[in-house]
């Protein structure tokens, strides 16, 4: 037959009172789920934490981008604004045309530029047809660049115009 008597370093817990032993098994279950969050938790939970942080980082910048946005004049002005700009330009190219046209002068070549406000423009003019056309020019448009060159089939005239925008006082 087996002697069935616990171990020997067993026997001492058997004569602890309850709470003792209750508090041990507590405290050893509590090891080891700390063990374990240790092992399995910590990468979760500082994932968690960056994803946090990386939140309240894009939401600061979302409020940040709004008040710059809320500064900025609205759609519908600027599309306004942007027509009537349109609109002055090609009155002052319908205008230099019609100009050019009564002077009798030729438009050889007219583009646009990258530049919104800016204009290249060859014409075939006589001198002092040209002076009269540079002296009825409109008052928001500027001359960057001035070339006459004297051809066999007469004066050719290069110009950059640069049209300023009129400032409103509103």
């Amino acid at each position: 037959m087996k002697d069935n008597a616990p171990p020997t370093w067993f026997s001492p817990w058997l004569y602890r009172p309850g709470w003792q032993i209750l508090a041990t098994q507590w405290l050893l279950l509590a090891g080891l789920a700390l063990l374990l969050f240790m092992l399995f938790g910590i990468n979760p939970w500082r994932h968690y934490q960056t994803l946090q942080q990386q939140r309240q980082q894009a939401e600061a910048m979302i409020t940040q981008r709004q008040q710059q946005l809320a500064l900025l004049p609205e759609l519908a002005l600027l599309t306004a604004n942007l027509q009537q700009q349109r609109s002055e330009q090609q009155t002052a190219q319908r205008d230099l045309a019609s100009q050019l046209y009564q002077l009798g002068g030729q438009l050889l070549h007219w583009q646009q530029q990258e530049q919104v406000a800016q204009q290249s423009v060859v014409m075939q003019l006589e001198f002092n047809r040209l002076l009269a056309l540079l002296a009825e020019m409109p008052a928001n448009s500027r001359i960057e660049q001035l070339k006459i060159t004297q051809r066999p089939e007469g004066l050719v005239t290069q110009l950059r115009l640069q049209h300023q925008q009129k400032v409103n006082d509103e």
